[in-house]
């Protein structure tokens, strides 16, 4: 009777062990296979956000990123102050043309392997006769392995989407 308790404890002790590797195993082989894909989603969501939060050195209506993509794509000949010196005055697009690659490539330098290309566009394609303002290499969207973060500008008149693409060079 003590050889079959003996026993059964033996093969309950090697059935948890087994159970344990296995998790073990299944955990390891999940972590691995998700984590290149899920760090640069986050990684451009996050880029694409602090990109849009920055601030110009630009009084109203540039202030922010997005301020200034949203004058310049629906405000065209409104100028924008600069903060330092108010007699310095610059169309919206200008200073988004000016600004926007510059953060993203600050950005990105601590990522040199990455390259980006940036669409923003109205929500109604038919607003606006509708222009498109794009920033980076356009050959991004036709690489392979390619990581997407889509943002909204909501505002009165019109929202904005803007879609910022990476991928690896």
């Amino acid at each position: 009777m003590n050889n079959r308790k003996a026993q059964a404890s033996l093969v309950m002790i090697v059935l948890i062990i087994i159970i344990f590797i296995g998790v073990g195993l299944f955990l390891l082989i999940s972590s691995l296979t998700t984590e290149g894909t899920e760090y640069y989603n986050l990684y451009t969501h996050d880029l694409l956000v602090s990109v849009m939060r920055v601030k110009t050195g630009y009084k109203n209506p540039c202030e922010t990123v997005s301020d200034t993509l949203y004058c310049a794509m629906t405000r065209v000949e409104r100028q924008c102050k600069y903060s330092m010196d108010e007699t310095i005055k610059k169309d919206c697009r200008e200073v988004a043309d000016e600004v926007t690659p510059e953060v993203i490539r600050k950005v990105l330098t601590t990522k040199p392997s990455l390259d980006y290309y940036m669409i923003i566009q109205p929500e109604d394609p038919e607003h606006l006769g509708g222009e498109i303002i794009t920033y980076g290499n356009p050959d991004v969207q036709n690489r392979g392995k390619t990581w997407t973060a889509n943002e909204r500008v909501l505002r009165y008149q019109t929202n904005l989407q803007i879609q910022l693409i990476l991928t690896s060079i």
